[in-house]
């Protein structure tokens, strides 16, 4: 006999939202955080493929409980209170200490912008971030969000650690969006660019996510969990830099590793 789940309900894997203006609204609100300055309206539609008086409605509500607002160029923006849900998400988000305190070793030693990758919901998602202290840094250009998994190194370095069970659906899943000139288009480039780096044992983004920025990503093993740990730079004094900082990081993380 079969198990059966215990609502008798049976298991046909991932289900389509069942509200189909949550949807929407939730699509709107991470449109518009995916974007440099916001959106208009035509954005919007063209963006998530939205019905005009639908659209309306909804940037009408999220505007009435401040999950958006609208400036004076008439692009809709973030609100006050998505500034709660990012405060919220950051209290939330657990990081052990000692991976905090290997990301501030790590910003020391090399002077640039560091922080720390792991999985989390089917997505990387890059957390506890450490300014560097070179005169220039990259802190600007990199924040806590998931996506854009071919583009980064963090993300790349944690696929080449997946079993092919679980790497598989996650390739086949990403949209391969093209961010810079030098961003990874294709499944068969990413799956190259994975084995290298599980031959080289670390992970680059040389201007693959966004122009003039460059990352190293190492891993790190804390109490059984896989994490990526990263350093940022501008493009200009990534080459002269990357191979001792390439050093450092792997020198801290060996000392930091469980």
């Amino acid at each position: 006999m079969n198990d059966q789940p215990i609502d008798g309900k049976v298991d046909r894997g991932p289900e389509k939202p069942r509200v189909q203006s949550v949807a929407r609204a939730a699509s709107i609100i991470l449109a518009v955080a995916n974007s440099s300055n916001g959106l208009n309206v035509a954005d919007i539609r063209r963006q998530l493929g939205l019905p005009q008086q639908a659209t309306y409605h909804l940037l009408h509500t999220l505007r009435e409980t401040g999950l958006l607002r609208k400036n004076e160029q008439g692009l809709f923006t973030l609100g006050i209170k998505a500034g709660v849900i990012a405060d919220g998400f950051s209290r939330q988000f657990s990081v052990p200490d000692h991976l905090r305190n290997l990301v501030r070793e790590l910003a020391q030693r090399t002077g640039e912008t560091s922080y720390a990758s792991r999985w989390q919901d089917k997505d990387v998602v890059s957390f506890a971030f450490e300014p560097g202290t070179r005169a220039i840094q990259a802190s600007a250009q990199v924040s806590i969000r998931g996506g854009d998994l071919h583009a980064r190194a963090s993300a790349k370095l944690l696929m080449s650690y997946l079993p092919p069970s679980e790497l598989d659906p996650i390739v086949e899943g990403i949209d391969f969006r093209k961010r810079t000139e030098r961003t990874i288009t294709n499944k068969e480039e990413l799956l190259k660019d994975l084995e290298e780096i599980r031959t080289k044992g670390y992970a680059l983004d040389e201007e693959e996510y966004a122009d003039d920025l460059c990352c190293i990503a190492v891993p790190v093993n804390l109490a059984g969990e896989n994490f990526a740990i990263c350093t940022s730079m501008p493009a200009h004094r990534f080459q002269d830099s990357y191979k001792k900082n390439l050093d450092e990081m792997f020198d801290c993380c060996q000392q930091n590793a469980n």
